[in-house]
């Protein structure tokens, strides 16, 4: 690569790094990486969780500094930088949530540690007036008299990149800007964005979400284990080789629209529903799961979709009807008793309902059967090393310690111990809800993967998910709830249409 401290045709750099460095302990969070930031353009910087993505925004905008390499601003070079340094340089970073003090007003915040003074008396009047400038300068309609803490999630961020640019900011670090946006308020930040860009700011956006990327980026930068592997312009791109660059493998399950051959399995099934029911939440569910096939649950929120799956692994119990496990009444009346039947569910919500948090990665593998990693009734912390470290390797676990606790992991990796405890409880039926929401696409390709193995394997797997590319693209057949009732049911391949029709109680067909 060449030396990004040079300029280049495609617009000034106004920031430039060249061989940074980061160690944490013995983990090699950015490994001499070069990258320049340039004039008018939006830079997408991607990659996996851990890639080092956070640590590269944290050692340009000051708040963590480098072991080694070199920052350049506007020509100027720079060992490390500190937040006020950065500041000064016009670097700032847009957090997913706003560092605002949310007891204070919108002006007060726009202009804390910089308040017009008169005689040494903070001039309200010329706060308020500032303040309304520096909103509207990026046409913010946003009341300046309110608390921060009374505004939508939408506004704080407007707030603080109001604030930031009144600061003297020009290059802006966007961090999973949209998590907390709606469609229109995503399309409002967009469009901020390209009148900064448009303006001479500097914009990297850092975000897990590919469609923004392209949407919004000229040039894409892929970050890996550390290291820049790709540097870009996102019309060179598309969704599969972007994909493919970030995991560094090529993905087994892609999610796209693209209709697969599939054939409806004679296979006996090994859970059955009929007729079953909970007050008002569930009316007369008919289903059946065979194995070695992926059976989707779609539906929209209060479909019923997720109450189904808690009922399936004896969270809650069903008023009505019954249900069969391998031609046995099955009537769990606790989520033990239906691990002991071959019933696991992996909840939505990890880190409250999946993950113990305090507990080390091997404890969390084991907990659904620590009588597997027992002797004689004690638990055995050789055996359970020994026992999870297996799955770590399977699951591709970073980093793998068997000893560190589930909250020293990324997103990804701690849903991906969450999977591990499901599978060393050997599953005759895995029910998945929401198994890739929140974790980037690394760890999604791999969960899709994992679930193709499982069901090679005969497991079957129910998938109760909002996402409807990754229904179609994993599911032999999808079940469409609406307001707590069946409305079809769909065989592959899958016409989305139909299904978002069904979803919405609009129809009631099946195929």
């Amino acid at each position: 690569m060449a030396d990004p401290l040079q300029e280049t045709g495609n617009g000034r750099a106004l920031v430039a790094v060249s061989a940074l460095e980061k160690r944490f302990g013995a983990v090699v969070a950015v490994g001499g990486v070069s990258l320049e930031i340039r004039a008018g353009e939006v830079l997408g910087l991607v990659g996996e969780n851990g890639a080092g993505k956070s640590t590269m925004v944290g050692l340009i905008s000051g708040s963590i500094a480098p072991d080694g390499g070199r920052i350049r601003v506007d020509g100027q070079e720079y060992a490390a930088l500190d937040p006020h340094t950065a500041g000064s340089l016009g670097i700032a970073a847009i957090r997913q949530e706003p560092v605002l003090v949310r007891t204070l007003s919108v002006a007060e915040n726009l202009v804390l540690g910089r308040e017009p003074r008169r005689l040494g008396i903070v001039s309200w009047r010329e706060v308020r007036q500032r303040a309304a400038r520096l909103l509207a300068e990026i046409d913010a309609q946003v009341p300046i008299g309110v608390a921060v803490e009374a505004l939508s999630p939408a506004d704080r961020q407007l707030v603080e990149v109001a604030r930031n640019l009144g600061a003297g900011a020009r290059v802006l670090f966007f961090d999973e800007p949209t998590a907390a946006l709606g469609p229109a308020e995503t399309e409002r930040l967009f469009e901020l964005i390209r009148r900064l860009a448009a303006s001479g700011a500097a914009v990297v956006y850092v975000s897990h979400r590919l469609e923004e990327i392209f949407e919004i980026c000229q040039r894409v930068v892929v970050m890996r284990d550390g290291l820049v592997v790709a540097d870009r312009p996102v019309g060179e791109l598309n969704e599969e080789t972007l994909v493919a660059a970030m995991a560094g493998r090529e993905l087994v399950a892609q999610e796209r629209a693209e209709a697969r051959e599939r054939h409806e399995s004679s296979v006996e099934p090994v859970l059955s529903l009929r007729g079953v029911g909970q007050g008002r939440r569930l009316v007369g569910i008919d289903l059946d799961i065979r194995p070695g096939e992926v059976h989707g649950l779609a539906g929209i929120v209060g479909s019923g979709r997720t109450r189904l799956s808690s009922i399936l692994a004896g969270l809650f119990s069903a008023d009505e009807g019954e249900m069969t496990l391998n031609g046995r009444r099955y009537a769990p009346s606790s989520p033990a008793e239906a691990i002991r039947a071959g019933v696991l569910l992996v909840p939505e919500d990890r880190l409250s309902a999946g993950l113990f948090a305090d507990l080390s990665q091997a404890t969390n593998i084991v907990f659904s059967r620590y009588d597997k990693a027992s002797r004689r009734g004690f638990v055995s912390r050789a055996l359970e090393a020994r026992s999870a470290g297996a799955l770590l390797e399977r699951l591709d676990v970073r980093p793998r310690n068997p000893q560190a606790h589930g909250r020293t992991l990324s997103g990804g990796n701690q849903q991906k111990v969450v999977l591990g405890r499901a599978l060393f409880a050997e599953p005759k039926v895995l029910i998945l809800d929401e198994p890739t929401r929140g974790v980037d696409v690394g760890a999604k390709a791999y969960i899709h993967r994992l679930v193709r193995e499982l069901v090679s394997e005969g497991v079957a797997v129910v998938l109760a998910s909002s996402d409807l590319r990754e229904l179609t693209a994993l599911s032999d057949r999808i079940t469409v709830m609406a307001r707590g009732r069946v409305t079809a049911s769909f065989p592959a391949p899958f016409d989305s249409e139909r299904i978002m029709a069904a979803a919405t109680g609009a129809t009631a067909r099946s195929s």
